[in-house]
């Protein structure tokens, strides 16, 4: 979770006479010393009136203690603590007007000194280390969602298995949509899905506590995995190949053709017949002496391979695979717009796998999903997924293998950026003429 902290110059002048204080300031920067940018950040109004004070106050006292100066140093220095310039101006007003106006943005926690020596209330286990969401209620899940995210302008959700939760693209919903692509539906009703519940819940609450709403861009990125979709794919070339292999026979006056329903193996089987549009076209030929109704009787016998496509609906379905990425996209557009009225997220869908430059690279794919704060560097690592509240119930899912947790450190704040690497989406070429 993370925390602002306001430092008062009245403080920070007190403290220069004071080695008990000192020592405590100091103690405090030692003990959060290895995490500081990661769990704290530092507040000032748009007049940075806060650091002017701070530079001041070194600049004339700094020289008369090594430890003053050295806390001083810390805090000052951009390298070592990240700071937030608040739209306010307290250069005319008392610092309790800023400690105010984060209270009404429901900011809970908030370190100040010399409070803090007395309540000494953060826990770095309780920071840094994996939360259960069956342990926590909803607030709390939102509380911490929303301490990374209140002071951020450039908000990114990620969650690489959006596609397959907010419509019926995947394989699992083949009685609804018989791996037609023209079949495919939205499922847009947030009272029905915990997927669009949960983005509506977490983009209003972000929206409602950021300090920036003019300036907020909230932007939501997934991943389509082409081979989690290509049961459409397959049924399109399925069909091309039925009818090459239909053409071919009829123009070398077969009376069958073969269909080999795996491409990579041998086994194939042996037609006669298509059928389109319930109308039967057929290789067999006619006999000089043999009447139309034993003919039709006789092709009602042989081997017919059903419901093929036409040629219109097969270029339907093509026109259909190369707009998937921007059917998603809508979709995903109109379950989360309209959640606050001056904000419409943007979407991007990347591919499940990065391109790999060398043949010894690791595979890179995306199945972490983040709450980032892109302009300030902070993010969450949410698990299992977005989709973490129930929308029958309206509350945190109480799943224990379920959690939350603070990225710190290079290492697992790289993990919220590896989608950003990745190129966009683009469905694999089905070939056609």
């Amino acid at each position: 979770m993370l925390h602002p902290i306001v430092i008062n110059p009245d403080f920070l002048f007190r403290a220069k006479d004071d080695e008990e204080i000192l020592n405590h300031l100091s103690s405090f920067i030692k003990i959060y010393k290895e995490y500081w940018k990661d769990i704290f950040i530092l507040i000032d109004d748009e007049k940075n009136t806060l650091t002017k004070k701070y530079k001041e106050i070194q600049n004339k006292y700094g020289h008369e203690s090594y430890v003053f100066n050295s806390i001083l140093d810390f805090i000052i220095s951009t390298d070592k603590t990240k700071k937030i310039n608040l739209d306010i101006d307290i250069s005319k007003k008392k610092i309790d007007y800023l400690l105010n106006n984060l209270k009404i943005n429901k900011v809970k926690q908030i370190v100040t000194f010399p409070d803090y020596f007395e309540e000494n209330k953060i826990s770095l286990k309780d920071i840094t280390e994996k939360k259960p969401f069956s342990k926590m209620s909803t607030n709390e899940a939102l509380d911490r969602v929303t301490s990374i995210t209140r002071f951020s302008k450039k908000v990114t959700l990620i969650d690489p298995m959006i596609p397959y939760t907010i419509c019926n693209i995947n394989s699992s919903y083949y009685k609804s949509h018989n791996n037609d692509l023209s079949k495919i539906k939205s499922f847009s009703d947030a009272s029905k899905s915990d997927l669009i519940f949960s983005l509506n819940k977490l983009i209003k609450e972000i929206y409602d506590t950021n300090f920036f709403k003019k300036d907020l861009k909230i932007n939501i990125r997934t991943t389509i995995q082409n081979s989690k979709i290509n049961h459409f794919r397959n049924k399109i070339e399925d069909n091309i190949r039925i009818k090459s292999s239909f053409n071919n026979a009829k123009n070398q006056n077969q009376e069958e053709f073969l269909f080999y329903p795996n491409v990579y193996k041998e086994k194939f089987l042996r037609f006669n017949t298509i059928e389109i549009n319930n109308e039967l076209f057929s290789l067999l030929k006619k006999d000089k002496i043999e009447s139309d109704k034993s003919y039709q009787e006789r092709i009602l016998k042989s081997s017919i391979k059903r419901n093929v496509m036409s040629d219109d609906y097969i270029e339907k379905e093509i026109k259909h695979w190369n707009n998937i990425g921007e059917k998603i996209k809508a979709d995903i557009e109109k379950c989360t717009s309209g959640i606050v009225e001056s904000l419409n997220p943007n979407i991007v869908i990347n591919a499940h796998f990065k391109d790999k430059k060398k043949d010894d690279e690791p595979i890179q794919d995306i199945y972490d999903r983040h709450i980032l704060a892109l302009d300030l560097d902070y993010s969450y690592e949410i698990r299992k997924g977005l989709d973490i509240f129930d929308a029958k119930k309206n509350k945190l899912k109480h799943i224990t293998s379920w959690y939350i947790k603070l990225d710190t450190g290079v290492f697992e704040k790289s993990a919220s950026y590896h989608i950003f690497s990745h190129p966009l989406f683009v469905p694999q070429k089905i070939i056609y003429n």
